[in-house]
């Protein structure tokens, strides 16, 4: 339900310089972008800040006291901004009666998005079984993933709904992002930077920075991803696919991430056709 009345900022409110949110989805290359933009120490500190747990004590109290945690966590000391948001943290906002562009003058937006869609879920569902979602933070001993076709399947139909949103989104509020594609900030990352830098109106900088403290964001993909992703195509091709089947949407992507992936993925969502 929308909210009986949007949070307007209090008079003392004292906006960030320059603000943007990099738009984007799960396994999109996200966290590798953010990286890059925190390293350069002036593009402000991009990441979930709306993810759960995090400003639990402010995302209580709602409205300024939340808004101020998640600047405070994003901002540089040059008064720039960034925060990245999928579908889920956005909704979020809406339904505590924020819109960010009250709170951000000027906002920003760049959309991050991944060409290969089945790599990408494919990737996802590794992820979500293993608990591994960076290169250097994870359980001890990840569990071993098991391929499912139909899990893979409800990710991608996840994913194509999420991106559907952003779209919406978009298109509704009149708003012309920087659109980025995964394989290309993989290949050229100080173009990307660049190209952010311009978008946010920034002067250009000969260089980046690692992030401070430094942690590799090493590629997780291995030959697992590829053979996965052939199965899958070769499992398409053999039991069908209903392009025309409509998911039941079960609100989807409306709730925490962590409602989404526990409770709302195991309703069916993507029909795979049998024979017989």
């Amino acid at each position: 339900m929308p909210p009986a009345a949007f949070v307007q900022p209090p008079a003392s409110w004292s906006p960030p310089a320059t603000s943007y949110l990099v738009c984007t989805t799960p396994r999109s290359g996200s966290t590798f972008l953010c990286r890059l933009l925190r390293g350069t120490r002036d593009m402000g500190r991009p990441d979930e800040h709306l993810a759960e747990g995090r400003n639990t004590a402010a995302r209580k109290a709602g409205g300024p006291a939340w808004i101020e945690a998640i600047v405070r966590e994003g901002r540089t000391a040059n008064g720039v901004f960034g925060v990245k948001l999928f579908p889920p943290h956005h909704r979020a906002l809406q339904q505590a009666g924020i819109r960010p562009g009250d709170w951000l003058p000027g906002l920003r937006h760049v959309l991050l998005r991944r060409r290969d869609l089945v790599g990408q879920a494919v990737s996802f569902a590794i992820a979500m079984q293993t608990d591994q979602w960076v290169s250097w933070d994870g359980p001890e001993t990840p569990r071993e993933p098991r391929y499912s076709a139909p899990l893979i399947a409800r990710l991608f139909d996840r994913l194509v709904e999420w991106e559907g949103y952003w779209r919406r989104y978009f298109a509704l509020a009149a708003v012309a992002p920087l659109e980025l594609d995964y394989e290309e900030v993989q290949q050229q990352p100080a173009t990307a930077v660049a190209a952010i830098r311009a978008h946010l109106g920034l002067p250009a900088a000969p260089h980046v920075e690692p992030a401070e403290p430094f942690l590799p964001t090493n590629p997780q993909r291995t030959s697992r991803n590829d053979e996965w992703r052939a199965r899958f195509l070769a499992d398409l091709e053999r039991q069908g696919y209903d392009l025309l089947d409509r998911p039941r949407r079960a609100r989807a992507g409306m709730g925490t991430l962590i409602d989404w992936v526990g409770g709302r993925l195991r309703q069916p969502t993507f029909r795979l056709r049998r024979d017989g």
